[in-house]
């Protein structure tokens, strides 16, 4: 059966061709115009697989002018650092010179405004990149004092419309970038050969007024702002009323001396030639002597479809099965194995380029997973040595820990109720810092109690003269340094059965180093560790508070939802860095603009929370929220770059909008959105229909 399934083809194709013979006639005897419309389109998308393999060809040549640049353009500076000019004053025949002998076509020195101050390409000078576009100019800027060579893509040049790849290095020194430029068709010329260059740039695209038998005149055009430059055929010139139109619409179509004219965008949404603002395709077709040429194509044509159909069919069925099948086959029966884990070989195949293609990407995308598999391997044993050693350190601090414990000593001390007399030993007057001749004191102990705490320590010589077992801690004052130091007391008032005399005894113990990690962990337990402002679990607990307070009638208060604008593209673009420092600034920034009886806490990357005490009124906390909005609006910088941010801010009102800290913050949540949508950088109330 399968030897003759060549006939099979053979009857198919003779049908279809036959068919689409019919069809064309037929099309063309209805509208003329119509067939000109699609000539034209033919050739519009036919010159954009043009451009598309044109800019394919361009990618492979362009890496070896990456790493040219790489190397030579830190070179160019150094030189430029020993000239005895200030870079923007080195004479252009100097920046000439030194082209040539790094072998780049141009040499340009940029100022902070993105103006060419001095250029090896005299028309150049003086012109500001940045008023090509805003992202043209943000990408200047953030090359400035990076100390890095960025290499651009393959552009066509704003001036000269010649295509060129540029390179960029912001030396870490000087507020300028280094610019320098290669010409593509002079580097393919000296790099591969002068017939080569010639080949891509011109015989590329002679078979263009091919496509259809038709005389047609073709032209394609660069154009960007400044100017429009011609690209292939005879430069058409494009007037500014043409252009204006084609600011609305992509296609304009107009008849002139008997010719039927159409000026067409070409979308090259692949492309790397998308440094001209965009491209045009005129073609002018002559409308006179379109059904002639055409009846002639047709004629032709079907007495050469049919023939090379015969032999296409023929050799049609093999080609399909040596070239598509079988490499298809290969290259699952590859995947089959990869899926199980099998690395080690590679895939060859051979038939079609596409096929090729798909089969190197392969082994491109198997070498990259081996390496990851192997990376991730080391990574998790290098892990779990880290958590293996430091759980050893976290055991070693305990027990050194456990038996400085041990060590601390405990100091005695009494108080002779009668006569107010003190006796310390040698321990507790150390951890008093008390410095007697005579250890016959008054009132000692009463005085070195912090005036915080000696409500709580005349709480506690009650109970103890109540002849009860009494502990407590206490903060002393320190005359030694500034540092705080806690002690735990502990009393009791035994009778004396020999004087009968009433005297307190008690211990003493520095618990200091304890206290201070206490609140320390306590500190770490409700705070942000970046900000330093309370944590989530804080703002709740405190929240908690409010409303309990507020139920009993003791206080209003109000909440303030916070989200940043636009804190995610600095993030992206200035680095994590950058990010946590205006993270502190804003943190800053928001503490100085509520009270110290306000509570302000970071919940999120970006997100804060603020709880206003005593604040019921609608007026009072718009007021509030835009005060915050103003501050928040001034710049901030990182490393004398200045960035701005916005912060839209929901608002709730206790009882108003929830009496239970979830429906608070879920309506000042909304409200936050709801100020999102309308534009960022405002204010928004919770309401009812939020």
């Amino acid at each position: 059966m399968k030897k003759f399934l060549w006939l099979y083809w053979i009857g198919l194709l003779a049908i279809a061709m036959a068919s689409l013979s019919i069809v064309n006639i037929w099309s063309i005897s209805q509208n003329n115009e119509k067939a000109i419309h699609n000539t034209f389109q033919k050739i519009y998308q036919h010159i954009t697989q043009k451009f598309l393999r044109f800019d394919e060809i361009l990618y492979e040549n362009e890496q070896q002018i990456s790493l040219h640049f790489q190397k030579v353009l830190p070179q160019i500076y150094a030189e430029l650092k020993q000239l005895p000019h200030s870079l923007s004053d080195i004479p252009p025949e100097v920046l000439r010179s030194i082209a040539d002998r790094y072998q780049v076509n141009e040499i340009y020195i940029i100022d902070p405004s993105t103006r060419i101050t001095t250029s090896s390409f005299l028309p150049d000078i003086g012109f500001e990149l940045g008023t090509i576009s805003q992202e043209f100019r943000e990408y200047l800027e953030a090359i400035f004092l990076k100390d890095k060579v960025i290499i651009d893509r393959i552009n066509v040049s704003s001036k000269s419309g010649v295509i060129n790849k540029y390179a960029y290095f912001g030396p870490q020194d000087k507020e300028f970038i280094i610019e320098a430029s290669i010409e593509i068709k002079d580097y393919l010329t000296q790099t591969k050969s002068k017939k080569y260059s010639e080949f891509i740039f011109d015989q590329f695209f002679t078979d263009i007024g091919e496509v259809e038998l038709l005389p047609v005149d073709i032209s394609i055009i660069f154009v960007n702002k400044l100017n429009t430059f011609p690209f292939i055929g005879k430069y058409k010139e494009i007037t500014p009323h043409q252009l204006k139109e084609l600011e609305n619409y992509s296609t304009l179509i107009f008849e002139e001396n008997d010719k039927l004219t159409k000026i067409q965008k070409i979308v090259l949404t692949e492309s790397r030639l998308n440094g001209a603002e965009y491209l045009l395709l005129k073609v002018q077709a002559d409308q006179t002597v379109l059904s002639e040429q055409r009846n002639k194509m047709i004629f032709n044509s079907i007495g050469i479809t049919l023939f090379f159909a015969m032999i296409a069919a023929i050799i049609f069925q093999r080609y399909i099965n040596l070239n598509i099948v079988k490499p298809i086959r290969t290259i699952d029966n590859f995947l089959k194995k990869m899926s199980k884990g099998n690395y080690e070989n590679k895939i060859t195949t051979s038939g079609i380029k596409e096929l090729q293609e798909i089969s190197q990407h392969i082994n491109q995308t198997k070498d990259i997973i081996k390496q990851r598999e192997q990376a991730l391997a080391e990574s998790q044993g290098l892990l779990e040595k880290r958590v293996e050693q430091r759980t050893k350190e976290l055991e070693e601090n305990k027990r050194k820990l456990e038996e400085s414990h041990q060590l601390i000593a405990l100091g005695s001390w009494e108080l002779n109720i009668e006569t107010a007399k003190e006796v310390y030993d040698a321990t507790a007057l150390n951890i008093f810092h008390i410095n007697v001749e005579k250890n016959n004191t008054t009132e000692i102990i009463k005085n070195k109690i912090h005036p915080d705490d000696r409500a709580k320590f005349s709480n506690f010589m009650d109970k103890a003269l109540a002849s009860q077992s009494v502990t407590d801690s206490f903060k002393i004052l320190n005359s030694k340094n500034s540092e705080p130091t806690y002690v735990q007391l502990h009393a009791k008032l035994p009778l004396d059965e020999k004087t009968q005399q009433k005297i307190i005894r008690g211990t003493c113990q520095d618990i200091t180093i304890k206290t201070i990690h206490d609140l320390e962990i306590l500190h770490k337990a409700n705070h942000d560790p970046l900000t330093d402002l309370y944590n989530r679990n804080a703002i709740s607990q405190k929240i908690t508070q409010l409303i309990n307070s507020a139920r009993r009638g003791d206080s209003a208060f109000s909440v303030l939802w916070l989200d940043l604008d636009f804190f995610k593209p600095i993030n992206d673009s200035l680095g994590h860095e950058a990010g946590d420092k205006i993270l502190k600034d804003v943190a800053n920034r928001l503490r100085v603009c509520v009270r110290e009886n306000d509570s302000v806490a970071r919940v999120g990357g970006d997100e804060f929370v603020i709880l206003l005490t005593q604040v019921n009124s609608s007026e009072v906390l718009e007021t509030i929220a835009n005060k915050i909005i103003t501050r928040i609006a001034k710049p901030f910088t990182f490393q004398d770059t200045p960035v701005q941010l916005g912060i839209s801010i929901g608002g709730a009102i206790y009882q108003q909008h929830g009496t239970t800290m979830e429906i608070l913050f879920s309506n000042a949540d909304s409200a936050l959105y709801e100020a999102k949508r309308k534009g960022r950088n405002q204010f928004q109330l919770a309401n009812q229909q939020l």
